[in-house]
């Protein structure tokens, strides 16, 4: 008996954003940047009141750069993706069977052994 598993799949906006996130805070690269938005953070709060403007302006930039604009950045760019992508758009159907891994997009099919 020959059994086999069909299914298709779709990007969506939500996916490639995920994607986005698991790609960029999934690294050391990633964590470094969390690690230096949160050491500006805690010097934000230490320093108080101070008559620096400018620090106090750099140190909520760099506090946000990397937990709320490089997220905001990563959804933006996920929503162009799918929009720009005409493969995004296209679903990808699957068929698992004991040949093996059959991947078919409009008129292109592949399979892997």
């Amino acid at each position: 008996m020959d059994k086999k598993v069909e299914f298709k799949v779709t990007a969506k906006v939500a996916d490639t954003y995920d994607f986005l996130l698991t790609h960029v805070y999934g690294s050391v690269r990633g964590w470094f940047g969390v690690f230096i938005s949160i050491l500006a953070f805690i010097l934000l709060i230490k320093e108080g009141n101070t008559n620096d403007s400018f620090r106090t302006l750099l140190l909520v930039l760099i506090a946000a750069l990397f937990t709320i604009i490089q997220p905001i950045q990563l959804f933006f760019k996920a929503a162009q993706q799918v929009k720009l992508n005409p493969n995004a758009t296209n679903p990808l159907y699957y068929v698992l069977d004991q040949k093996g891994i059959h991947v078919k997009q409009k008129d292109e099919e592949m399979t892997l052994p």
